[in-house]
């Protein structure tokens, strides 16, 4: 749980210069990231049961997949878990779907 308060749930200027402006081109970004990180957050949920590795694993594709699109809160949330994967808490989970569903949110606005 990393203070996310100063980070924006989806940086639009970095999600623009990935699809160069293309708003179809965007949402089909987003709708690959919408299927991606329930199957992430399944499996980071599933190794709350303490496979460390399993844990970090999961949390490393979530940050990268939430970093590429600029989904940026979310990178930042995936990043705090990953570096807390010694120690792996539901706490961590709760704070990772509270900023997914921030993002969907701004999905859903698009």
């Amino acid at each position: 749980m990393s203070d996310t308060s100063g980070e924006p749930v989806l940086d639009h200027r970095h999600l623009d210069a990935c699809t160069e402006g293309d708003h179809g081109l965007k949402r089909e970004v987003l709708g690959i990231l919408a299927r991606q990180v329930p199957e992430y957050l399944a499996v980071i949920e599933a190794a709350l049961g303490g496979d460390a590795e399993e844990w970090r694993r999961a949390v490393h594709r979530l940050k990268g997949a939430a970093r590429a699109v600029g989904a940026r809160a979310l990178a930042a949330e995936a990043a705090a878990a990953e570096t807390a994967a010694r120690a792996v808490r539901p706490e961590h989970l709760r704070a990772l779907r509270d900023a997914w569903e921030h993002v969907t949110a701004e999905i859903a606005s698009l």
